[in-house]
């Protein structure tokens, strides 16, 4: 329709101009009008998303900072671990942040503390005092006390609250509180701490000190020697040491320290076992010469092989009788010599059927009766020679 049709059919052309601009101005603000609704629609299904999703993401977040303290404290309880095999001491608690950042190679302020900022704790049980001190060294003679299971050293942090005031490095308060730590639950607060934090926070590492201790046993016979003859040992590359005048010599020493044991002369050249200590482990000095547990003065049984060869062993060395009589005079060894003449005539005359009246069996008599007196001679007023 034209203009002129529009004001031919009763209204002018202005008129229906305003028409049409008010319809589009109504048109573009029920437009608006409906964007608006829209968005404060998203606006309320954002907000209801962001608090069903946000505690998800936090407890996500604190989950892997859990993790990674755990990682962190394994490393650093292991790079202890190392440092007292490797140096053989256990250093006070207060050195352990100086001497863990050199073992795992950190920075000294990433041991002190957590990647939550909190600043990390290393707890000594306050018993082991009555065992060993701390700081420790290891001497040559060892630990003498047993290092009891419940003995170790706690590393711990909090990836929330900061742990309680009065948890600080060093020796633990007590040795109750001390355990209240080593046994609280995953997950738990130690009995008898007012926190405000959560148990699972809360990270603890374990050491347990009995891990890396192992016991050592030295003996020597009093049945041939009577104490007189007392084996040496070295612990290291260390001096000779002489055994304690008790017949049993018992300590603890650092898993990987190299056991020496040494002929009693003490002199150069008179190592006879080398021992890289990692499990209990006992040995005798008998007869001169270390082994691994007394032959003599057990009680009967069934032997072996290894058992006559060991009794062959001590017999061969055992000291010689100065009032022994013969031409040579006797010895262990002729008497050893003489036996095996006897065993060795008494295999021919079997083999031979055991005849009566045979050169086999006049040899095994001459040679029974050579043993008899070796062996007589030998035993004439024993008595063993002066230091």
């Amino acid at each position: 329709m034209s203009i002129g049709n529009a004001a031919a059919a009763g209204g002018s052309g202005r008129g229906w101009l305003e028409t049409q601009q008010d319809r589009s101005v109504h048109r573009s603000r029920r437009e608006a009008a409906f964007s608006l609704i829209e968005m404060i629609g998203l606006m309320a299904v954002l907000t209801i998303l962001s608090l069903a999703l946000v505690p998800a993401l936090i407890r996500g977040y604190d989950r892997l900072a859990r993790d990674r303290e755990d990682r962190a404290l394994e490393t650093l309880s292991e790079g202890l671990r190392t440092h007292v095999l490797r140096f053989q001491e256990v250093p006070h608690p207060t050195n352990f942040p100086g001497l863990l950042a050199v073992a795992v190679g950190w920075r000294e302020g990433a041991v002190l503390t957590n990647s939550r900022g909190q600043a990390r704790r290393f707890l000594v049980d306050p018993a082991v005092t009555n065992t060993l001190p701390i700081p420790f060294t290891q001497t040559q003679m060892g630990v003498a006390a047993d290092i009891e299971p419940a003995l170790g050293i706690i590393l711990m942090s909090s990836v929330g609250e900061p742990l309680p005031a009065g948890i600080l490095t060093g020796l633990a308060s007590s040795t109750a509180a001390f355990s209240n730590i080593w046994n609280a639950p995953e997950g738990s607060i130690p009995a008898g701490w007012v926190w405000s934090g959560r148990g699972e926070d809360l990270r603890i590492r374990r050491l347990a000190l009995d891990n890396l201790f192992v016991p050592l046993v030295l003996n020597y016979g009093t049945i041939l020697v009577a104490g007189t003859n007392q084996g040496r040992f070295t612990i290291g590359n260390s001096t000779t040491n002489i055994l304690p005048t008790t017949p049993s010599f018992s300590a603890s020493y650092i898993k990987g320290t190299v056991l020496g044991l040494h002929h009693h002369a003490g002199t150069v050249n008179t190592l006879q076992v080398r021992e890289v200590l990692q499990h209990p482990v006992s040995f005798a000095y008998e007869g001169d010469a270390w082994r691994g547990q007394l032959f003599l003065g057990r009680g009967l049984r069934l032997t072996s092989g290894l058992d006559l060869q060991a009794a062959h062993d001590v017999f061969v060395a055992s000291p010689l009788n100065v009032n022994a009589k013969g031409n040579p005079q006797a010895t262990p060894v002729i008497v050893v010599n003489t036996l095996s003449n006897y065993m060795k005539n008494f295999v021919a005359w079997r083999d031979a059927g055991y005849p009566a009246k045979h050169a086999t069996r006049t040899a095994v008599s001459d040679s029974q009766t050579a043993m008899k007196t070796a062996s007589v001679n030998l035993l004439h007023k024993p008595e063993a020679p002066g230091p």
